[in-house]
């Protein structure tokens, strides 16, 4: 029953990273944006609140460099430079752009396990 819920909640997520790639790139790339603040708050990771989305990225950038595990800047500084460039300039998404953002979501969960530990992630699994 336990395995059964996992595959479905699994099942769920990629139905719903596909649905959001049949839009247009710019959607996509703003959709999968907005849904990863959305799950950074679940970890206590602090939204943007009253900053720009530059600030914000900017001032937690060892946050997401330790959310993503990584040495090098965080590739989430990036998207939130696409995705304000987009939203805000108006300037459309490329391809490669898009691909950050995919790219992205493809290690989301796994950077997730990480960052609060296995234990926590699987108490929390069902909640992001």
């Amino acid at each position: 029953l336990i395995a059964a819920a996992i595959g479905l909640k699994k099942l769920l997520r990629r139905r719903r990273f596909n649905k959001m790639l049949a839009q247009d790139d710019d959607a996509v790339a703003r959709d999968l944006y907005l849904f990863f603040l959305t799950r950074f708050e679940r970890f206590k990771i602090p939204t943007p609140g009253s900053l720009t989305l530059q600030e914000y990225a900017n001032n937690f950038a060892d946050t997401f460099r330790k959310f993503e595990q990584r040495l090098d800047g965080p590739a989430f500084v990036d998207l939130t430079n696409v995705y304000a460039r987009q939203t805000y300039g108006g300037q459309p998404v490329t391809k490669e752009e898009l691909g950050q953002f995919t790219d992205y979501y493809r290690k989301f969960y796994k950077w997730a396990s990480g960052y609060v530990g296995k234990l926590k992630y699987c108490r929390m699994f069902f909640r992001i």
